[in-house]
């Protein structure tokens, strides 16, 4: 192991994509996991003399999974084995080898390295050189270079063990003639074997037409499985120390498989990611991750730009979810038929680009399969107005940090925006995803965009104007446009807001269009959460706008478990008016129980025009009006509640109850609460029947109020 010292500074880009650039002891003592693959490949490599052709091998995986590292390791072990190296010269190749379009290239290049290894090889390059200008056919000269090769390394007994990175890439350039000349080469010489690697698919050595196919013996590199993971980050914290690291590993375990499954196990994402979550005081490390993307992009462009245009759409809806979607989800998106969509996931699911997860129904599940893919396609073709850019930061992060640790990640997040050196792209992107995790506090988001944004003005305008509102600010300017009864201006800013108030978007659907089906989705969307009075929401919804008694009385019901008295009242009219007046009366009774008001009236109300029964409706009615409650200078005077109190003052009236009604009206707290002043033609009505107790105080009476007046009399003598 390497002293800690030469340690201490943090892992680069060139560390994790450039394992070429290490030293060969950097390299082996960097070598951590993946080594009974290692160990496995070794053993088969060396107990092979190569007396005679041998079978060759392909390791495949994904980028990022260790595949050039893996080669290189093998490669260093044979140089460092004393009794290998004397006859066995391992030669490797560069990651990317674009001059090596056609066979002779090959093996010129080998010329190359082999006179790089040893003087003894020096002047076989320049042999070739020759030879090719002695030549004008393409396979002459190759057959004669490939002659050459085999002379030289005979005279020197040596072989040569050639291990090629993306050899799909490589041999893919082959033409069909050169693809079966090389597998004739190595089915019949004992002086070169190869060990490939390459990410897949590997289309060649799957095609039976193809002269590669089932011609290497193929090993698998997975992704890292959970002990795996911790053996990595374990070496991680001794070669590069960290206070965190050892806390996390031992007492917080479930972080480290959120971040191997995040990954999909893949070893330079793990890294990336876990020193981005780690330790990023100045954004390092999210720039790291960003140069990474820049550097996949040709890959990952590559990989979108050779599937057909259908399924491109298709790829493109399943990756801007990043959470897996169904079928139907899919078709929402693009309008396509699903069953084309079926028929394209089944191509996609085949080549490994798509992932399905089966589910206890006909109806699947599907993901991107390389979840590093799915981030590239977010940070570079996600949409500036959407979070999709960092959705997959803001899922590890509420995966990572409860609610504690969040808001403490914010807070020094903001600290170091405070201290004004830190990069902007990431300042940008990691506010976002912390703004938008569930966990963050509402005054701790603000104040995060708020920050960053200021620090952005002043470093990146552009960063600055695509930053996010926070909830705080978006809800005040949609409730100030709800008092004006714009809700179509508002409802864009309560669909931005990451904890959105679903009750405030279905009444604004509502209202705007009318648009009953996506304000059911939404109040739907609030039972879900167990939100307060949502079923009470959706009630009226079914209730006044889409007269669906049955569904209304279901979420009544609902609601007045939760003690929504509204609620009780509201069923109790819903069956009044379908003349089911048993169930109205019991359920009026039930919102008196819960508090509610005007079920009181209503009782009145049904005593006097459904049950005929004056006398009850008399004694509730009185009862009534000498409660406190009535009294209060914070009584409620609604339309409705108007309209009852009224019935029910004209009601006592017709039963002669004048000077009950008289005291209550100058009641010195029904005064203050402007009885007289809101019942005024009632009043002047009851002091027409107290004309002789009263002659003056009917006579102030406006003539305006006087045909008034005079139909509520006229009303009180019908109903006596």
């Amino acid at each position: 192991m390497l002293d800690s010292k030469s340690r201490k500074q943090r892992a680069t880009v060139n560390f994790l994509y450039n394992p070429q650039s290490l030293s060969k002891g950097d390299l082996i003592d960097s070598f951590i996991v993946r080594q009974k693959t290692f160990d496995r490949i070794f053993k088969e490599i060396k107990k092979a003399k190569m007396q005679h052709p041998e079978q060759h091998l392909l390791i495949e995986g994904k980028r990022g999974m260790g595949k050039t590292t893996m080669l290189l390791r093998l490669a260093y072990e044979i140089e460092n084995n004393s009794s290998m190296s004397k006859w066995l010269v391992p030669l490797v190749f560069n990651e990317e080898e674009y001059s090596i379009r056609k066979l002779f290239k090959l093996w010129e290049r080998v010329a190359e390295l082999l006179g790089e290894k040893s003087k003894i090889f020096k002047g076989l390059r320049g042999k070739m050189k020759l030879l090719s200008a002695a030549h004008n056919s393409d396979e002459e000269y190759e057959k004669e270079a490939f002659d050459l090769l085999t002379k030289t390394l005979n005279e020197n007994r040596k072989k040569i063990i050639l291990f090629i990175d993306n050899a799909t890439d490589m041999f893919s350039k082959f033409s069909d003639k050169d693809a079966h000349r090389f597998r004739k080469v190595l089915q019949t010489s004992a002086e070169i074997r190869i060990v490939a690697a390459s990410a897949i698919p590997v289309r060649p050595f799957y095609d039976y037409r193809h002269p590669f196919y089932e011609f290497f013996k193929i090993e698998y590199l997975q992704g890292l499985d959970t002990t795996e993971t911790f053996e990595l980050l374990s070496t991680l914290g001794e070669l590069y120390p960290h206070k965190d690291i050892e806390s996390i590993l031992e007492n917080q375990k479930g972080r480290i498989e959120a971040l191997r499954r995040l990954t999909g196990g893949v070893i330079r994402t793990i890294l990336l990611l876990f020193e981005l979550f780690i330790d990023d005081e100045g954004g390092e490390a999210f720039q790291d991750l960003e140069t990474v993307l820049d550097r996949v992009t040709p890959l990952y462009k590559h990989r979108m730009d050779d599937l057909p245009a259908m399924q491109q759409e298709i790829v493109e809806a399943i990756a801007l979810s990043w959470d897996a979607i169904s079928v139907k989800e899919i078709a929402q998106v693009t309008r396509m038929e699903s069953k084309v969509i079926s028929a394209q996931l089944s191509l996609l699911v085949k080549n490994d680009t798509v992932h399905k997860i089966r589910t206890n129904t006909k109806n699947n599940l599907y993901q991107i399969s390389e979840r590093f893919f799915n981030i590239w396609y977010l940070m570079r073709n996600g949409r500036n107005s959407d979070h999709n850019r960092v959705i997959w930061l803001v899922r590890f992060l509420e995966e990572w940090c409860d609610e504690v640790e969040i808001t403490e990640r914010a807070k020094k997040h903001i600290t170091h925006i405070k201290n004004g050196k830190y990069n902007s792209m990431s300042a940008f992107h990691i506010t976002e995803a912390l703004a938008f995790t569930k966990h963050i506090p509402a005054d701790i988001q603000h104040e995060l965009l708020e920050n960053t944004r200021q620090y952005l003005a002043k470093t990146t305008e552009d960063l600055a104007k695509k930053l996010s509102k926070s909830d705080l600010t978006l809800y005040k300017k949609a409730m100030i446009l709800f008092e004006d009864d714009q809700y179509s201006n508002a409802l864009p800013l309560l669909l931005k807001m990451k904890n959105k108030d679903h009750i405030k978007i279905a009444f604004a659907h509502e209202k705007v269009n009318q648009n009953f089906d996506q304000a059911e989705a939404f109040y739907q969307k609030a039972v879900d959460e167990g939100t307060p009075h949502a079923n009470y929401f959706m009630a009226t919804l079914y209730h006044n706008q889409e007269h669906k008694f049955r569904k209304a009385e279901q979420s009544y019901q609902a609601a007045i478990q939760e003690g929504n008295a509204e609620a009780a009242f509201a069923l109790a009219t819903l069956y009044l008016g379908k003349k089911k007046f048993d169930k109205a009366q019991n359920t009026f009774k039930n919102a008196i129980d819960l508090g509610n008001f005007d079920a009181k009236l209503m009782l009145v109300f049904m005593d006097l025009s459904v049950l005929k029964n004056d006398y009850e409706a008399e004694s509730n009615l009185i009862q009534i009006l000498n409660q406190e409650e009535i009294l209060n200078q914070n009584f409620d005077f609604s339309i409705e509640r108007v309209k009852l109190l009224g019935l029910g003052f004209v009601f006592l009236l017709s039963k002669g109850h004048f000077d009950f009604l008289y005291h209550f009206f100058n009641n010195e707290k029904a005064m203050a609460n402007q009885f007289k002043d809101r019942f005024k033609p009632i009043y002047y009505a009851l002091l027409y029947f107290l004309k002789e107790q009263y002659p003056n105080e009917y006579l102030r009476m406006g003539i305006e109020l006087k045909e008034t007046v005079e139909e509520i009399v006229e009303q009180v003598e019908m109903m006596k």
